[in-house]
């Protein structure tokens, strides 16, 4: 009786394996499509992790890619310091990166219909194999404070703006886990990440410095 139970359980955890294999061969995969700087590039119904992030009507081009350190990126915007409270002794909140990665963009919208699409900085990554970088918080708050430290932005229909996105190595990876450095900024290989599904855009970024 107990061999036949034995039999039974391998019986059943064989199919189990065989059902979770055969549905991770038919999954839906994600088709990657690469594009090069300066080329423009529509989102059209793809997006990020639901489909409420539509943003057809919107397009993005990449125009430049720098690493400059962030003193003087500060400096070239004309932004006298970050917003930094200095009563407040948190490393967290203190923490300024000391390079920021550079992409300029043109960000297009010729026929949005829905009220609700923009672009999500959130999710428009840097990526890399190994690590990620957002966009800095406290950069961006300062480049566009009409922006309220929002990092989500829409144009109105039929119009297009130049728009710089401070990417920078976060307090956690820089400061806690100590897992990037500011040299691996120049020696790693970067996409900007424009959406997952149906289609998983990517753009090649090469940095002029």
């Amino acid at each position: 009786m107990k061999k036949i139970i034995a039999i039974f359980s391998v019986m059943l955890l064989l199919s189990a394996t065989v059902k979770i294999a055969f549905l991770n061969m038919n999954a839906e995969r994600p088709n990657i499509q690469e594009f090069e700087m300066g080329t423009e590039v529509f989102y059209e119904d793809n997006y990020y992790e639901d489909s409420s992030e539509i943003r057809n009507g919107y397009s993005i081009t990449v125009l430049s890619a720098k690493i400059i350190k962030t003193d003087d990126f500060l400096q070239e915007h004309q932004i006298k310091e970050l917003n930094i409270p200095k009563d407040i002794d948190d490393p967290f909140i203190q923490y300024v990166p000391e390079y920021v990665f550079d992409v300029e963009v043109k960000v297009k919208n010729i026929n949005n219909n829905n009220e609700n699409s923009g672009i999500d900085l959130y999710n428009t990554i840097l990526a890399a194999d190994d690590f990620k970088l957002q966009v800095d918080d406290k950069i961006w708050s300062a480049l566009y404070p009409q922006l309220n430290s929002i990092k989500k932005f829409k144009l109105v229909e039929n119009s297009e703006a130049i728009i710089h996105f401070p990417y920078a190595i976060s307090y956690g990876d820089a400061e806690l886990q100590h897992s990037v450095t500011s040299d691996m900024l120049y020696k790693t290989d970067f996409q900007l990440v424009l959406s997952k599904y149906p289609v998983d855009m990517r753009v090649n970024i090469h940095s002029d410095s």
